[in-house]
């Protein structure tokens, strides 16, 4: 991982392909402006979050060596999804 390229997968453990588990590779490419720059930010917060066996992006935050279930996260995306645009019928899928 580089100042400009984020790199990371996502495991699908419910979906499967061939019998095989569904795991997804994504590239995020660093913003010009600093503030808006979603590279920055993760790295920032990579940075100063305690340290814990998990390894897992979302942590739990009283308990951080606790992993989150699926369904936590996920409704934490949606409610974000839902406060961040306006348009209706929009669902974590569809992102």
């Amino acid at each position: 991982m580089d100042q400009q390229l984020l790199l990371f997968e996502v495991h699908n453990p419910k979906e499967k392909r061939g019998r095989r588990h569904i795991i997804k590779s994504f590239s995020v490419k660093a913003h010009a402006n600093p503030r808006l720059c979603p590279v920055k930010t993760f790295l920032t917060m990579n940075s100063q979050r305690p340290q814990s066996s998990v390894a897992s992006l979302f942590l739990h935050s009283l308990q951080p060596h606790k992993e989150l279930s699926t369904r936590t996260i996920q409704s934490w995306i949606s409610k974000l999804i839902k406060l961040s645009t306006t348009e209706k019928r929009v669902s974590l899928r569809s992102v």
